[in-house]
């Protein structure tokens, strides 16, 4: 009796999915498993030819994103969640790939993110990645208007008032840019990546372990992607990090009564700051008021 073989299918983003029991889901084809920093074997277009595919490419991306549940629910997450951070003034997109590479499908729907991000938080938009092209760098600062930044420069981007979103970013690399304590991070699930560890390895990602414990944690989507836009695998496995504080998002109206009760709760705080606090061995206080709040995950 024969041997059933496997059928291979390609897709345009450059994926493969491996049909077949016991096997993985999905592969990356040898392009892909390159260093991160390092480009293709795809040509660099000339930009004048690659111009009206690139533009054409962001609208077909932008319309699909806007019409997905996906922009809807970190809309509402961004607009809802409590942070403790300084307004944010920046996004910073790391990883964002060629978008004339063979992820450049993703890429797209990624950086269509980005700029959507940007507009609904009023914030300048830098992305850095060491595989960008000429052709991308000048599409994203003359036809866009962002900042491409080269590396190590993102890292002076981000902290407390920075958006970091990080798309399938290596997770060495996204430790890294963690050290900054940025803001908001929207990136891989880190929570379900440290789940897959021991607490031995765990503790090779402390900046891990720290936004987990410190930001209201927002799932998006799953490690299969089933919630990704159109199937694909742009946003799989996605989590939103926003570290505890006032929303990031206002409702229109809202921001004088924010201040109002503001206002109010400091005046109600001042008073009952000594009840607030307990001696401990009678040396050092603890503020309760901190303890209790304790870590706070959402799962949309």
């Amino acid at each position: 009796m024969s041997r059933r073989h496997n059928r291979i299918a390609p897709s345009a983003d450059g994926w493969s999915n491996i049909i077949g029991k016991g096997r993985a889901p999905l592969r990356k084809p040898s392009e892909l498993t390159k260093p991160h920093n390092t480009l293709s074997d795809t040509p660099t277009p000339e930009y004048t030819t690659w111009h009206p595919t690139a533009t054409k490419n962001l609208a077909a991306a932008s319309t699909d994103l806007h019409s997905s549940p996906l922009l809807q629910t970190l809309t509402a997450a961004l607009t809802t969640t409590s942070t403790r951070t300084p307004r944010i003034t920046t996004v910073v997109v790391l990883g964002l790939g060629s978008l004339h590479g063979p992820t450049h499908t993703s890429s797209f729907l990624q950086l269509s993110l980005a700029l959507a991000l940007s507009t609904l938080l009023a914030t300048k938009l830098y992305l850095q990645d060491p595989a960008f092209s000429a052709a991308d760098t000048r599409f994203l600062t003359e036809e866009l208007g962002a900042t491409v930044l080269v590396d190590p420069e993102a890292q002076a981007r981000i902290g407390a008032e920075a958006m970091l979103f990080a798309p399938h970013l290596e997770y060495e690399v996204l430790q890294g840019a963690l050290r900054a304590r940025p803001g908001v991070v929207l990136a891989n699930d880190v929570a379900a990546f440290m789940d897959l560890k021991t607490n031995a390895a765990a503790a090779a990602y402390p900046e891990f372990v720290e936004c987990l414990r410190e930001c209201d944690a927002v799932v998006l989507t799953g490690v299969d992607g089933s919630e990704d836009i159109g199937g694909g695998r742009a946003f799989n496995h996605t989590a939103l990090y926003v570290r505890r504080g006032k929303p990031l998002v206002q409702a229109v109206g809202e921001a004088g009564k924010e201040e109002e009760q503001v206002a109010l709760e400091g005046t109600a705080r001042k008073k009952n700051r000594r009840n607030m606090k307990k001696k401990v061995s009678g040396v050092v206080e603890v503020d309760v008021e901190d303890v209790v709040k304790g870590m706070n995950s959402i799962a949309l």
